[in-house]
């Protein structure tokens, strides 16, 4: 019975000291990826679009900063949001009143977002920069 332990308790042993080597195998994600977008937002109301530029940066949790450039203006914004792991993403552009919270999803390096702002219906296509 005594060798059975031994045995056991050396198969454990060494299947316990296997495990880290697989885990650091693994690739780790990247600390933060940053996107530079070219963005335009189309009112559903009214004729036109605006048009600016996003720099995201995307950190491994999914949180999501950065700043966006209206380029008629140049007025500058804030913008804060998250992304998960299945793409869905929410971004604030801008702060109190003039906040715009968009939801929608990023694939690859596009965003495909909308927003109701009060009467209107606001639909945000950021791709990214060349």
């Amino acid at each position: 019975m005594k060798y059975a332990t031994r045995i056991l308790a050396a198969v454990l042993t060494v299947a316990s000291l296997s495990v880290p080597f697989a885990a650091s195998a693994m690739p780790l994600a990247p600390a933060s990826r940053t996107l530079v977008l070219t963005s335009r937002i189309v009112q559903a109301l009214r004729a036109g679009e605006i048009d600016g530029r996003m720099r995201l940066t995307i950190s491994r949790d999914g949180t999501l900063t950065g700043s966006y450039r209206d380029e008629d203006t140049g007025a500058i914004s804030d913008v804060t949001g998250g992304v998960d792991a299945g793409n869905k993403l929410w971004l604030d552009i801008g702060d109190g009143f003039g906040r715009f919270h968009f939801t929608g999803t990023l694939t690859g390096t596009t965003i495909d977002a909308s927003a109701y702002h009060g009467v209107d219906d606001l639909h945000l296509i950021a791709t990214s920069a060349t």
